[in-house]
């Protein structure tokens, strides 16, 4: 009995690249943030304010490095278990054949 990954490849797809682009919009949004302050000289802008958008976007990058290290943890355990469920089905197939193959016997010497 094989493992068939197939049923999990696009729900694994779906994340990955969701991760993906949020993590590519926040890194964008923060080098912008980042040359904008480098272009302020004279502190036209409130350079207070944009320092804390750029804290604020570094934390949310953690925190979506932080999910992506969870679903991909979910994702290793998914395939652990299924390999431990195919096994233990494979298990179940040979003892049953054992027990077709012990009553055959049986009723082979008193039949």
């Amino acid at each position: 009995m094989d493992f068939d990954i197939g049923p999990y490849i696009a729900p694994i797809l779906t994340a990955v690249i969701t991760a993906g682009a949020t993590y590519s919009m926040l890194v964008s949004r923060l080098s912008r943030l980042e040359t904008r302050m480098e272009q302020l000289e004279g502190g036209a802008m409130d350079v207070h304010k944009l320092s804390n958008q750029i804290t604020a976007l570094s934390v949310k990058l953690d925190e979506l490095k932080t999910d992506v290290s969870k679903h991909n943890s979910v994702v290793e355990r998914l395939y652990k278990v299924e390999n431990e469920t195919q096994a233990q089905w494979k298990r179940i197939d040979e003892l049953k054949m054992q027990h077709t193959h012990d009553m055959d016997a049986l009723k082979g010497e008193h039949g």
